[in-house]
């Protein structure tokens, strides 16, 4: 550790302060704060007839405010003035030049000239997250030390600053006060030492990226690792899925579709499935849902009442939809994680995602990363995570849709894309859900219809033409029993798909599914013609019915499915 020529002086800072330096006034003595020397108060304060004036500055020294202390302990400020950092200028030469001997950031003048009157470099700023440009400018390469004050405001002060600064910087470190004390002044008064605060600040890892920069106590109980055998991770196992294949307790899942293509409404649908076991959801899920919305709740009041959503649906309400900064947002991130406990939650959807993470630059992986990682948290708490998100203009494939760094996907645990069915008809109500995961079961490709009452599952692309081309057909096909060839129905079906090829093959599928009846033996001059059944008992007296059973016309429907030329 470098010796400044201030050590000597400062090594009997603590005794200086029991001669009081009292200003007297014609009522009361101004009195230096207990707790600070006489000689670093008057470093940062001076006599001003009944109170004391304490100069802010700038980045370059230059006076820009005065705070003022009255007898009483009440402050105020000059008017006109600007708020600034407060310390003893000129700064040290040698302060923060090596990590061992840092500079000590610290809130409010009192504070300063405590930890000045032990011997360390010292700035405060006015107030919890004051002045983080000028420090930045100030300190820029040296090494800091934080030293916050405990109650919430400081938390959050810190963490502002921390996001400004650390870039800046050789290192930062943040420490609270030693002994648990609610700020650096009460520390000393509590017996604190300068190598009481040079020891806490030894113990903290620096930070050199512009997170949340944690506190001692918190890095202290992330560090906890532990090393645990392959044989003690427990027997495999399909994860709790709330909707099968899609999304799962402990997983996060991420869900990209185009602006307008129904991805709220699917979502108003699916929560109602959710709790009612239908439509796109077989089993009822009995916890609740958490919800982080873009839109304006009154939308989401009309969704409640046409869907009849359960009062199980919780939505979080921000106090603010401009976008957080990281620190915000894992505020955020831990008061849902302490709500999952509490009661219990089992799905957590960010709806869009975009509109509640503090990312400004998308396509930053390292600051998306950055975001995304606190969301563990949240699955670490038991419930399923959901990120719905918007596409990139030039779309993508192979779960390459998302807008933004290729973070996001890689991050997600089950990749989901809604698109359209037929992108050439904007009435078609049927969308595909093409899936990307690390589950095996979880399906490539589902296609789902939007009906009257909701969502129905067609299954994969081609069992959904499939089904389709069937009731293409049973529309057409006539009720006499002289039936219509292939051609016939061909013609009725005006030329459109599917071709001939596949509609002879589709035709003998649902004949020997029971959906229609046969005439015919299949020869050159008397031909399979195919009409509809009068009564559910006509097809039994068929003597061309196939003996094959239903599973087996099944494998063959989709082996069919993608043969669809015109060509007999």
């Amino acid at each position: 550790m470098k010796t400044h020529p201030k050590d000597d002086a400062a090594s009997s800072g603590n005794e200086a302060g029991v001669n009081r330096l009292n200003i007297a006034s014609k009522d009361t003595p101004l009195q230096v704060p207990e707790g600070v020397p006489d000689s670093a108060w008057a470093k940062l304060a001076k006599p001003d007839g009944d109170r004391w004036a304490i100069a802010e500055r700038d980045a370059s020294g230059e006076v820009i405010g005065t705070a003022y202390r009255k007898r009483d302990g009440s402050k105020s400020f000059k008017s006109g003035g600007k708020r600034g950092l407060i310390l003893d200028w000129p700064l040290n030469a040698y302060a923060g030049t090596s990590e061992d001997d840092p500079i000590y950031v610290c809130e409010g003048a009192s504070d300063t000239a405590a930890l000045l009157g032990l011997g360390l470099d010292a700035i405060g700023v006015p107030m919890a997250g004051a002045c983080g440009a000028m420090l930045a400018e100030l300190l820029s390469g040296r090494h800091v030390v934080i030293v916050r004050d405990t109650d919430p405001a400081g938390i959050k002060g810190t963490t502002k600053i921390g996001q400004v600064l650390a870039k800046k910087y050789a290192s930062v470190r943040v420490i609270e006060p030693p002994g648990g004390a609610k700020d650096a002044r009460a520390a000393v008064i509590a017996g604190a030492d300068r190598v009481a605060f040079q020891e806490l600040a030894c113990k903290v890892v620096s930070q050199t990226t512009h997170d949340s920069i944690p506190s001692l106590t918190e890095r202290s109980d992330r560090n906890e690792y532990t090393i645990v055998s392959i044989v003690d991770l427990g027997p495999s196992a399909e994860p709790d899925w709330l909707w099968p294949g899609y999304i799962a307790r402990g997983a996060v899942t991420l869900l990209t579709g185009l602006w307008k293509a129904g991805k709220t409404t699917l979502m108003g649908y699916l929560l109602r499935d959710f709790y009612r076991g239908s439509g796109l959801v077989n089993t009822p899920i009995d916890a609740p849902t958490l919800y982080i919305s873009e839109e304006n709740v009154a939308l989401w009041a009309n969704r409640r009442d046409q869907l009849e959503l359960p009062n199980s649906i919780y939505f979080l309400q921000r106090p603010s939809f401009t976008r957080p900064n990281l620190a915000d947002w894992r505020a955020m991130i831990d008061f849902i994680v302490k709500e999952v406990r509490e009661r219990e939650i089992g799905l957590v959807v960010f709806d869009t995602l975009p509109s509640a993470w503090p990312v400004q630059e998308e396509n930053d992986a390292g600051e998306a990363l950055e975001a995304l990682t606190p969301l563990r948290d949240v699955t670490s708490a038991g419930a399923a995570v959901l990120l719905v998100c918007h596409p990139r203009k030039s779309d993508g494939g192979e779960g390459t849709a998302t807008r933004g760094s290729g973070a996001l996907p890689a991050f997600a645990d089950v990749i989901v894309e809604l698109r359209r069915h037929d992108r050439s008809n904007e009435g078609d109500t049927r969308r595909v859900l093409k899936a990307y995961g690390r589950f095996e079961s979880t399906p490539s490709e589902l296609v789902i219809d939007l009906r009257v009452d909701g969502y129905t599952v067609l299954g994969d692309r081609p069992t959904a033409d499939n089904s389709n081309a069937m009731g293409k057909i049973a529309s057409v096909l006539p009720e006499s029993a002289h039936g219509w060839t292939v051609e016939e129905v061909f013609i009725a079906l005006l030329g459109t798909k599917p071709g001939k090829t596949r509609l002879r093959a589709l035709l003998k599928v649902g004949f020997d599914e029971g959906r229609w009846a046969r005439v015919g033996t299949g020869v050159k001059n008397d031909p399979h013609r195919y009409y509809k059944m009068t009564s559910p008992d006509s097809i039994q007296s068929l003597s061309t019915l196939s003996d094959r059973n239903e599973s087996e016309s099944a494998k063959e429907l989709v082996g069919i499915a993608s043969n669809d030329c015109g060509d007999a």
